[in-house]
């Protein structure tokens, strides 16, 4: 059993230097300093209290450094909505750009007045900017979403009559992890039935196979099959006239679990994410609202949702080795941090949101390695060059290592961030690797060796059918695929051994994992297929796993979900 992460209650405080950072406070047992004053070979005091949060009546931000802020927090009290973005009154706000014929300079000096079609107005949202920020507000319908095709009232009946039980599940199990939404928000909206229907659908669907009471879960099983049949339809018909909840309905849509796993890419998935990012600049999510003048709730709201788009966008890129749609010049929302969840239910969701801001981290290095790897330009860039770059990144991704993860192997949601930075260091070595084998392969083959023992030991053991993020089934795939690539090149009979006994062990990990969850059998599935072929290459013996067919894995989800 890997050793699972301490709980560490509030009492547990950080250390004066971690507070003021506002960063986590990791101290190994016994020892007299934490990691971060350690390594800053400074004394490790505890003799300030929690710093007081101001509560301003507007909108303030203190800033060091242009692109990096704080928000500070507003009063929990309801904010004023006439000049929200988001409004569920029949009508949306979309952003106009810049570049188009509708010029946001021109429409400033204009003011605040009906278009020519008089059912269009537009919405200045800085007023002391250089750049003006504008919004066209259009009558829903005539953007045809076909509003008709939703009922809210259909999706909470077929989720009767565990509807209750079943949000707090996904509450306490998938928001916990993946923290998209806010649950007081949430339950205002649903009392005041301006949430849609999609979103609705969307939780149901992502929270039922973890729902406690199987015997339910097998009943409803054509309920929550017809829900996510539903989605599907409906969200790109929504996307026409999107909202946040359209895009908080298509994040959770895309981490629907599959019902079948094949051998292949995810059906749709990287379309749906084109349309999740056109959804978001539609609505200006990559444009940082600091200074705009809507509430408080919208703009932490808005910040938060563009980096979870972001985060989606870039290791969907590498997973399904796709240019990514979201470049550095493209947006301007700044560093996110834990002050953009302090809302009233922010305690219940805090490993969830520092789990987040590590992983926001690890895929800002990651963008760089799809950058200065894998765009068809760097592909002709010089050995030296490249090996630089890469040991560059691979320092930044064992800073974030050694600054932000916990010091023991954490289990539950935190397998997912551990996961996803093994992928990126391996995926960062395999970069370097293949610019140069020969030249390249003795400084990097200790350091992806390393990293992969560390991984297998976490994985040893683990017991854990939570939720994972829906780019983790990749990352396990290109985990194996990265060690089977270093376990071919060996140049050495040592090196060799070495790494056939991580393969190995690798494999004896996912296919003990595959009994638990279903996020590791496509990993399990290709990784078989190479390792066997390796095997008939080298004349060695590589164990055979029979694997089903598509044809009786449907028949079997057919028959345990009662169809």
């Amino acid at each position: 059993m890997a050793e699972t992460r301490k709980y560490r209650s509030r009492k547990s405080r950080p250390c004066d230097f971690c507070r003021r950072r506002r960063m986590a406070c990791l101290k190994k047992e016994k020892a007299d300093k934490c990691e971060g004053c350690g390594l800053r070979n400074q004394s490790c005091t505890y003799t300030t209290g929690p710093i007081k949060k101001k509560r301003p009546d507007s909108w303030k931000v203190e800033t060091a450094n242009p692109c990096i802020f704080r928000l500070e927090r507003r009063p929990d009290v309801a904010p004023a909505e006439n000049n929200a973005l988001e409004l569920h009154n029949g009508k949306t706000s979309l952003f106009v750009g810049f570049s188009g014929d509708r010029d946001p300079w021109l429409l400033r000096r204009i003011g605040e007045a009906a278009g020519a079609d008089s059912g269009t107005t537009y919405l200045l949202k800085n007023t002391s900017a250089q750049t003006p920020i504008v919004f066209a507000m259009h009558p829903t319908e005539y953007l045809e979403p076909r509003p008709g095709c939703y009922e809210v009232d259909a999706v909470r009946e077929a989720a009767k009559p565990v509807e209750d039980s079943l949000l707090e599940t996904y509450f306490s199990v998938v928001n916990s992890s993946y923290p998209i939404m806010n649950q007081s928000v949430f339950y205002e909206e649903l009392r005041n039935g301006t949430i849609s229907a999609t979103l609705l659908a969307s939780m149901y669907v992502v929270a039922y196979p973890f729902f406690s009471d199987k015997s339910v879960v097998e009943k409803k099983a054509a309920d929550w099959f017809k829900l996510s049949d539903f989605t599907a339809r409906a969200l790109p018909l929504e996307q026409g006239a999107s909202t946040m909840q359209t895009v908080q309905a298509t994040l959770l849509k895309l981490h629907e679990r599959p019902m079948i796993i094949r051998d292949a890419n995810f059906p749709r998935h990287w379309v749906q994410t084109a349309s999740l990012v056109a959804s978001a600049q539609e609505l200006g999510l990559h444009i940082d609202p600091v200074g705009w003048d809507i509430p408080w709730r919208e703009k932490a709201m808005r910040r938060r949702l563009w980096w979870l788009i972001y985060v989606h966008d870039k290791w969907e890129s590498l997973g399904l080795s796709r240019p990514s749609h979201i470049h550095s010049d493209d947006f301007s929302v700044g560093e996110i941090s834990e002050s953009d969840y302090e809302e009233s239910d922010y305690e219940d969701t805090v490993p969830g949101v520092q789990m987040f801001l590590v992983m926001v981290r690890l895929t800002k290095v990651l963008s760089e390695l799809l950058t200065r790897f894998y765009t068809v330009k760097a592909l002709q860039r010089p050995a030296e060059e490249s090996m630089a770059i890469g040991i560059e990144l691979l320092n930044r991704i064992d800073a974030i290592d050694t600054m932000y993860f916990p010091v023991a192997s954490p289990a539950g949601p935190m397998a997912s961030l551990v996961l996803a930075k093994t992928t990126l260091a391996l995926s960062c070595c395999r970069s370097i690797l293949y610019t140069d084998t020969d030249a390249c392969y003795a400084s990097l083959t200790s350091r992806a060796l390393n990293y992969c023992s560390e991984f297998n030991v976490f994985l040893t053991g683990l017991q854990f059918d939570g939720f994972w993020w829906c780019y983790s089934q990749m990352n396990f795939s290109i985990v194996g695929t990265c060690m089977l690539a270093f376990y071919v090149i060996a140049q050495s009979k040592v090196d060799g051994e070495a790494w056939k006994s991580q393969v190995e062990c690798y494999r004896n990990n996912l296919s003990a994992l595959a009994e638990q969850t279903h996020v590791t059998q496509l990993a399990l599935m290709r990784f078989d297929a190479l390792y066997e072929r390796i095997g008939k290459r080298t004349g060695g013996d590589v164990p055979k796993r029979v694997v089903a067919t598509d044809e009786d894995l449907f028949g079997e989800w057919l028959a345990n979900n009662g169809f």
